[in-house]
């Protein structure tokens, strides 16, 4: 079996090198002018990091693209009022280009899975595993000539332009984007936590999958929310942005678990091509993503009350000192 440890491959080092303006919003700073601000080092990301996209090799090439499309996207909402209207359609085509990266992506995290949960496998029982993982690689291959092909498209094209001009600016002339971000910014994030905390009352250890996967979108969305808006407001901000990742990131790693161990329990129904004791191997890895499932499941309470209280106090409490000094 290829090598699939956890890992496999160097995190990005690349450097957003395109300057496209300021990115450091101070309070005075107009809400449009403090949007672009917010969007620019994630737009630089993704065009820099096309070369790498296209070359394949990287595992997390990939997943720092879709974190930089997922940034823009959410800051496009987040600031829908004080950006171009036109920003709209950006916001489709970077879904579509994220969804392209989010094939390729997947692929990876079922591959390091599957290094986790096999490694003390032995014997015979190994060439199952080769041959799921061989079905894998052959599944990213697939994925990878449809990202490159993607890249080249002219509606790839197109986007990058948009981009590029969407990031350098000017931004739009509207009462409320002339407003300083110090007063747009605070309802925004607001809104977002909220939304976040109401569904985290709602789930819990035992709440659905799919519960918790709609409360790790709202986590997310109230993260990056906290986070562009982090240099107006220093530590109460990074302390509540970095909880806020725990719980995302916590979320995840259910969500990739259980989906792990359903889709074992399809390959042992449906695929005919594996080796005869396919089945047997297959529960028993299902099983284990079971059990890892369920042991993060009980991290939870703890975790979601980590972005509650005091911390959240804190930045409404620096919100409000910055609005009103």
């Amino acid at each position: 079996m290829a090598s699939i440890a956890p890992g496999a491959g160097t995190r990005s080092n690349v450097v957003a090198l395109l300057d496209l303006g300021p990115t450091e919003p101070v309070a005075a700073t107009p809400g449009g002018e403090a949007a672009l601000m917010v969007i620019r080092p994630a737009v630089a990301r993704l065009l820099v990091l096309e070369p790498a996209l296209r070359r394949g090799e990287d595992p997390e090439a990939v997943h720092d693209g879709r974190v930089a499309a997922r940034r823009v996207r959410t800051a496009l909402r987040l600031f829908s009022d004080v950006v171009p209207g036109w920003a709209d359609g950006v916001r489709t085509e970077l879904k579509w280009l994220a969804k392209t990266m989010g094939a390729v992506r997947d692929l990876d995290v079922q591959r390091r899975w599957l290094h986790w949960a096999s490694e003390d496998i032995q014997g015979e029982d190994r060439a199952v595993l080769h041959a799921i993982d061989d079905g894998f690689l052959t599944r990213r291959a697939a994925a990878q000539e449809a990202l490159i092909a993607a890249l080249d498209s002219e509606r790839n094209d197109r986007l990058r332009t948009d981009l590029t001009a969407l990031a350098r600016g000017p931004g739009v002339v509207t009462v409320e984007a002339t407003r300083p971000i110090a007063v747009v910014a605070p309802p925004l994030v607001v809104r977002r936590y909220r939304a976040m905390q109401n569904a985290g009352k709602k789930a819990g250890p035992d709440a659905s999958g799919a519960q918790l996967h709609a409360l790790r979108i709202r986590a997310k969305r109230a993260r990056y929310a906290v986070e562009f808006v982090a240099p107006l407001y220093g530590k109460p901000a990074s302390s509540l942005a970095k909880r806020l990742r725990r719980l995302q990131d916590l979320l995840g790693d259910i969500h990739d678990a259980e989906l792990a161990a359903q889709r074992m329990r399809t390959m042992a129904e449906h695929d005919d091509e594996l080796p005869p004791n396919a089945g047997f191997v297959l529960g028993s890895l299902a099983e284990r993503s079971v059990r890892r499932a369920r042991k993060l499941r009980r991290r939870y309470p703890k975790t979601f009350e980590q972005v509650r209280g005091a911390r959240w106090k804190d930045l409404k409490r620096a919100m409000l000192l910055v609005e009103q000094p």
